[in-house]
């Protein structure tokens, strides 16, 4: 799969990635890691050239969303995700 070809052809993109138990910095074992989700609304914002609804899985942490959406509003297109 190419995942930029998707990005580019999806109206709403679901994420759905694992996010572990931190092992290192504050909250090392105790806090969910979410780079991953981070990582996906990256992607999303170097790829994507017209807008999308992103959507996240419902067991991630409190204010996730708001981490996701930081990123995804620093993509410097004009774009609002």
């Amino acid at each position: 799969t190419n995942i930029d070809e998707e990005i580019e052809k999806a109206d709403i993109i679901f994420v759905s990635v694992n996010t572990p138990t931190k092992t290192t910095g504050i909250g090392a074992g105790r806090a969910a890691n979410i780079k991953n989700c981070e990582l996906c609304a990256r992607t999303i914002a170097k790829v994507a050239t017209t807008a999308k609804i992103v959507v996240e899985k419902s067991t991630v942490p409190v204010r996730t969303a708001e981490s996701m959406g930081r990123v995804l509003a620093s993509n410097g297109k004009g774009l609002n995700h």
